[in-house]
């Protein structure tokens, strides 16, 4: 899973220097697609964040349930497509989820102390800067060179609101092309160690062989 306890008041990420970016598109985003990205009932100051952010509710079987949400930077998902849905079947899509994640991620959410926040990272390989992506991933392009990539980062953070009791999840999107990663020889080395040794079932994208061969030159 991945994940660690951060501060209490760390739910969201501070201001950096994608924020007027970030916040200027998902403005245009709630003024053009909303129906699309905004679902249930939101409080209105989770609108403003520059993070993604998701509610979930326990329903009478005592699940986690996504009840609302403002995701204006989906990875191939859709908000309004996994609305009503668990915690599981949120994460459905994700290689060896049933098997090896799901009881584990059920009972550490079950124990999470009420305000504490919990932190973990993502990353997934894209062909393009679009943030904006609720909808299933397209074939890859293989013609797309390596330096064209994009190394893309997801800060996620959990919290159970001490008192309502929903559980909170925020979403910080970053991301860097590939050939910026490759100036840094140390980190390129590093990714491109990651990416081969990940199994076939849980390589990120058809991208990886031709980026490890990139990021080790």
């Amino acid at each position: 899973m991945g994940v660690r306890r951060a501060g209490d008041g760390e739910l969201v990420l501070p201001p950096d220097d994608s924020t007027p970016g970030q916040l200027a598109e998902k403005r245009a985003l709630l003024a053009t697609r909303r129906d699309e990205l905004v679902v249930g009932e939101l409080d209105p100051a989770y609108e403003t964040w520059q993070d993604d952010v998701v509610v979930l509710t326990r329903d009478d079987h005592g699940r986690f349930v996504m009840t609302a949400g403002c995701v204006c930077f989906p990875s191939y998902w859709s908000p309004r497509a996994k609305l009503g849905l668990p915690l599981s079947a949120i994460h459905g899509p994700v290689p060896r989820y049933e098997e090896e994640l799901r009881r584990k991620v059920d009972t550490f959410v079950d124990r999470m102390p009420p305000g504490a926040v919990f932190v973990r990272r993502n990353w997934t390989i894209h062909e393009d800067a679009e943030l904006c992506k609720p909808h299933p991933a397209p074939p890859a392009d293989l013609s797309i060179a390596p330096d064209d990539l994009l190394l893309r980062s997801e800060r996620q953070a959990l919290r159970v609101d001490p008192a309502t009791g929903e559980l909170l999840f925020t979403i910080r999107t970053q991301q860097v092309p590939i050939a910026v990663v490759a100036r840094n020889r140390g980190i390129a080395r590093r990714l491109a160690d990651r990416l081969a040794a990940q199994p076939p079932d849980r390589a990120y994208s058809p991208h990886v062989p031709a980026l490890v061969r990139r990021l080790r030159s």
